[in-house]
């Protein structure tokens, strides 16, 4: 068996980047409890003994809310991971999409860059230790963010996916009803407000300040990074 008759469940899929504030999301749309409960059970390294088919059985069971709904937040990398053994859409056919993207791409750039160091990935993580800025960083986390995967594989397959702003979904309810009307579903009771806060705050803004300073020469249109004295263990593969 490779997969559920479709009849028996819905699916929404939060297609995403890191850092685009996809947990927030995710949180607000379990909260109500006919949107699915969604989580990245497609990171490789989260339960790593569990192949891609197992972690598909665990997202039916796991990612479901009582109404049948299942959700799931899924990035590039878990895309790539999962389709080396398994087919998505035996899984999970004729999903909804839900695009989460950020305005702010530098913002986001750096907040990644931080998390990669301090590993603090939302508010209530505990950094194992002090970011130290790198031009570097921010570069790769830049270039990784900017690459239009998501939008190129819509656009292939003819999806005209929800599209969500981090910036503009402060008012949760909204966003719950846009993914709620996609589903045909009427939504049980309102979104709780988020457990997790942005964790934008004074190093960001410092890095944001000092990054532009460096890299924003206006003749120089594809930001060429000087050669760091020391790379990041952590961002090799990225």
């Amino acid at each position: 068996m490779t997969g559920v008759p479709a009849d028996t469940f819905r699916t929404v899929i939060i297609a995403a980047t890191p850092r685009s504030g996809s947990t927030m999301l995710g949180q607000m749309m379990a909260s109500t409890g006919c949107l699915g409960k969604p989580d990245e059970y497609f990171e490789p390294g989260w339960a790593p003994a569990l192949p891609p088919a197992d972690r598909c059985r665990l997202v039916l069971d796991k990612g479901r809310s009582a109404n049948g709904v299942v959700s799931m937040k899924l990035f590039p990398l878990h895309f790539d991971w999962l389709r080396q053994e398994v087919r998505l859409s035996d899984w999970f056919p004729d999903p909804v999409w839900v695009y989460l993207r950020r305005r702010d791409l530098l913002g986001q750039a750096i907040s990644l860059a931080i998390a990669m160091q301090d590993r603090a990935w939302n508010s209530n993580d505990k950094a194992v230790g002090t970011a130290l800025y790198s031009r570097e960083g921010i570069e790769q986390a830049l270039r990784q963010l900017a690459e239009p995967r998501w939008p190129i594989f819509f656009a292939r397959h003819g999806i005209e996916p929800l599209d969500l702003v981090y910036e503009d979904i402060g008012d949760a309810s909204d966003a719950c009803r846009m993914i709620a009307q996609r589903l045909g579903v009427a939504l049980r009771a309102m979104p709780a407000p988020p457990v997790l806060q942005r964790q934008r705050g004074a190093v960001n803004e410092a890095w944001r300040r000092r990054f532009i300073a460096e890299a924003g020469d206006p003749d120089d249109f594809d930001g060429r990074v000087p050669k760091a004295r020391r790379r990041w263990r952590l961002w090799r593969g990225r």
